[in-house]
């Protein structure tokens, strides 16, 4: 549901500049109203993420050191997204959120 608007924005967007396809655009302006408009995507780095820390108790059922491993590895793998594409709007929310997954890494070990 969140892929067809993420593929459809950046068309929507023109389209709206010219004066059409105003109605599509406010429908799904939550969706993207939190980023800066070349990172309009990031919703769905943000569901991929948390799917992510989902699957990984699935995947390493009996065995905690592994699911570590695996949240360490998933949470830094966006660290370092969020940290080189600074996705957010405002830069008090893109140190906010490297902040919060940093403790969550802290809290994990």
């Amino acid at each position: 549901a969140v892929l067809v608007p993420t593929y459809r924005h950046p068309l929507a967007m023109a389209n709206y500049s010219r004066g059409r396809n105003a109605v599509q655009v406010e429908r799904y302006r939550f969706l993207w109203s939190r980023f800066r408009p070349e990172c309009h995507y990031y919703s769905v780095v943000l569901l991929a993420r948390s799917f992510l820390i989902g699957l990984v108790p699935v995947i390493a059922t009996g065995d905690a050191v592994l699911q570590i491993g695996l949240f360490y590895a998933v949470l830094g793998a966006f660290i370092l997204l969020q940290a080189s594409l600074r996705p957010w709007k405002y830069e008090e929310a893109n140190w906010l959120d490297l902040s919060g997954t940093f403790a969550l890494l802290c809290v994990l070990l």
